[in-house]
Parts: structure tokens; C-alpha cells; sequence
């Protein structure tokens, strides 16, 4: 099985695109613990895209909450509302108009793998290096069990 898994991996890792530009490649890894299920992900675009998208959660991520004013505007379905009401703070509207919109195009421009693995396969391959995240995951489906 790891043969396997090491022959797609070397065989992703040197895609190129159609101009033979280089593209930047993001591995990464999910599971259902619960289910015993898992995948292992590889995106691939252009390391502007990367960068764009990262920049952009970073700016969300350290947004500040100052408050919209209560001053009325319609919204997009013709109904009065205030800035306050309809959007919150600068933080919430910059998710919304900005975050998520970048986002959304970031997201297109990438093309993604998925390769199907065992729960098992996975949890030994990046057990070592990522144990608070697997045992976080049993402890949770535990917890849930017992209800």
C-alpha cells in the first residue's frame, strides 16, 4: 500500500502546467475517526494564489471589530435596515465581501487530487508528527459514543 501511495505521490509532485510554469504544491491530510476514513490532499496553482489567499485570512484573521454606525441603508432585498444591523462591525463586512470573494477565486484557480486511504494507513504514516491531532479526534468520537 505505501508503494502505492509513494508512486502517486512522485508522480503529482512533478506536474507542471501547460505554459511549464512551475506550480506550488500543498499536501495535506483529513480523517473521519469516527467513520475510520481518510484522504490526503494535493492542491496545486500558482504560488501567487498561495500567497493571495494566505495574505487575505491573515488580513480576516487580524481585522479589527470596530462597530457600523446605525445609519439606515436597504439591503439587497429592498428592506430598511442599519449598517450596524445588517453587517455588524468591519471585521464581519470584510469577511463577507472580501475574504470570501478572494477566497472563492483563490479556490478556482487551484486543481486538487484526492487519494482515498485507510484510517489506519494514514494514522501510521503522520501519527509521529501530529499525535495531538489524532488523539483529540479518538478522544471526541469517544465521547460521542458513550452518548
Amino acid at each position: 500500500m505505501s508503494r502505492i501511495v509513494l508512486t502517486l505521490l512522485q508522480k503529482y509532485s512533478t506536474i507542471k502546467s501547460e505554459k511549464e510554469e512551475v506550480r506550488m504544491k500543498n499536501w495535506s491530510y483529513g480523517i473521519n475517526s469516527l467513520y475510520k476514513t481518510g484522504h490526503i490532499f494535493l492542491e496545486e496553482a500558482p504560488w501567487y494564489v498561495f500567497a493571495i489567499a494566505r495574505a487575505v485570512k491573515w488580513t480576516c484573521d487580524y481585522m479589527p471589530e470596530i462597530p457600523f454606525s446605525d445609519r439606515s441603508i436597504v439591503d439587497e432585498d429592498g428592506n430598511e435596515t442599519t449598517l450596524k444591523e445588517y453587517y455588524g462591525d468591519l471585521s464581519q463586512w470584510w469577511h463577507c465581501k472580501a475574504h470570501d470573494t478572494i477566497f472563492q477565486w483563490a479556490e478556482k484557480q487551484k486543481s486538487t487530487t484526492t487519494i482515498e486511504m485507510s484510517y489506519e494507513k494514514i494514522k501510521e504514516l503522520f501519527y509521529g508528527s501530529d499525535r495531538k491531532f489524532f488523539d483529540d479526534h479518538e478522544k471526541i468520537d469517544e465521547e460521542s459514543e458513550e452518548d
